[in-house]
């Protein structure tokens, strides 16, 4: 297309995703770091800050500040959040290796907890914890939380050092539970009925930790080489849905900010879930957000689902989803089809709402010229492709922006998210989208 700019220099094939803090902790949807370095570099040569309204695990953010700027972002996963302040710090290294020592020589006898207490530890439900991992591992992985919690008591601690220690525990929960390690989203292993029973899916859980702690050590000594003599740059990270309110990031900045970075949900529902399923078990097991898979969603873009079909106002999209229809399957009514139409309707009508709304809000906080770079992906849904960069294109130009430049096209080399739609098509392009506020 015309108004696309292919540009393979956007891809970065072969370079690594995981330096500095990058590799810190699994996320869904990980933003590729050279391309938010890129988009800062090209747009940001005024700015003094930078945003991310949907940070997510903190690229541009880590990204941002490596380049000298003060950076602010947020999103509505606790998970997500801590990952990002863990990847963030200002740490004392001294500190973090004395804690690091503690825990590596203790690791090879920590005292074995009851079951009953590692279930109160953890803040499951027994018949839902034993749902998703060995009794073994729910003694091991509530064992090293106690020993992280008494030694950076005993060590005196600093608040970002336990962080540290525990979002390297949170990247392991994932690994010894039943869950798919393919999946993002809460499928288990075909057997897990089985190692319920009789532990035979039991997987050790020290090793994985005391590897973590090794490699993140590794990387935030390299983080902080690299972040020398700009250690004075501030980062604030918090939970904020921007497609209710911005206020909490009006009172964090003083005032508006020069440049956006950020890559929003792709706007169907079965990769938008991704962000919570993954994040269900961490969440619970480290106290951020225990309740009930499906509650956090809620909060995300489009978690309210609109009871009526009504307009958005930009006509592609309008149209894109009037044509929508479940697909066809044998045996299905014709009520049931219309029924399953409907919902799939309701729930794009729902996210495009509710992203306009965030991009009316992202918008009043940019200050004139200023810019804002969204990496999208155009998801099909329904049948019907759903073109994210132009209507971001749109809603922004309704909102005091002009278009800058083309629209970059870019392969994905690297899928950051499952490539197969609820469709079976496949999704192997992100499109970048710049524009620039205007000056009065």
């Amino acid at each position: 297309m015309k108004r696309l700019e292919s540009m393979s220099d956007w891809d970065f094939i072969g370079q690594d995703v995981n330096e500095n803090t990058h590799g810190f902790h699994l996320y869904p949807a990980k933003l590729n770091p050279h391309v938010a370095r890129k988009l800062i570099k090209q747009y940001g040569k005024e700015a003094s800050n930078i945003w991310d309204p949907f940070c997510g695990s903190g690229t541009t953010l880590v990204e941002g500040r490596l380049l000298g700027l003060n950076v602010y972002g947020n999103d509505i996963n606790p998970t997500a959040l801590q990952i990002s302040l863990a990847k963030l710090a200002n740490y004392d290294l001294k500190d973090v290796k004395e804690l690091v020592s503690s825990i590596d020589n203790n690791l090879g006898s920590i005292p074995d907890l009851s079951l009953n207490k590692a279930i109160r530890i953890s803040g499951f439900k027994k018949e839902k914890i034993m749902d998703w991992f060995t009794s073994q591992n729910v003694i091991e992985i509530a064992s090293c939380m106690e020993l992280i919690n008494r030694l950076g008591k005993r060590n005196n601690s600093k608040d970002e050092t336990l962080r540290f220690a525990r979002m390297c525990l949170s990247d392991c929960i994932r690994s010894v539970s039943f869950q798919r390690s393919n999946e993002w989203k809460l499928y288990r292993v075909k057997d897990w009925r089985i190692g319920k029973n009789d532990e035979s899916l039991y997987k050790p859980l020290i090793p994985l930790f005391r590897t973590r702690l090794c490699a993140n050590l590794k990387a935030i000594e390299i983080y902080s080489m690299a972040l020398e003599n700009k250690e004075n740059t501030t980062y604030h990270v918090s939970k904020n849905d921007c497609a209710k309110s911005v206020d909490s990031m009006r009172k964090a900045v003083k005032s508006g900010f020069d440049l956006v970075v950020t890559s929003p949900p792709y706007g169907d529902s079965p990769t938008t879930m991704a962000y919570e399923q993954f994040s269900w078990l961490p969440n619970v097991w480290l106290n951020l957000d225990r309740r009930p898979p499906g509650k956090l969603a809620k909060e995300m873009l489009g978690g309210i689902i609109a009871k009526k079909i009504d307009k958005i106002g930009y006509s592609p999209i309008d149209r894109a989803i009037e044509k929508m229809s479940a697909r066809r399957k044998e045996g299905r009514s014709e009520k049931d089809h219309l029924k399953l139409t409907k919902e799939i309707q309701l729930k794009n009508l729902s996210f495009y709402r509710d992203y306009l709304k965030s991009i009316e809000n992202i918008a009043s906080m940019v200050n004139p010229e200023g810019y804002v770079c969204f990496i999208l992906g155009n998801r099909i849904s329904g049948g019907q492709e759903m073109r994210m960069d132009l209507f971001t294109d749109w809603a922004f130009k309704q909102n005091g922006f002009k278009k800058v430049g083309k629209t970059k096209k870019r392969n994905i080399p690297n899928t950051r998210m499952p490539k197969a739609n609820p469709s079976g098509s496949t999704m192997n392009h992100e499109y970048i989208v710049v524009l620039r506020k205007n000056s009065d």
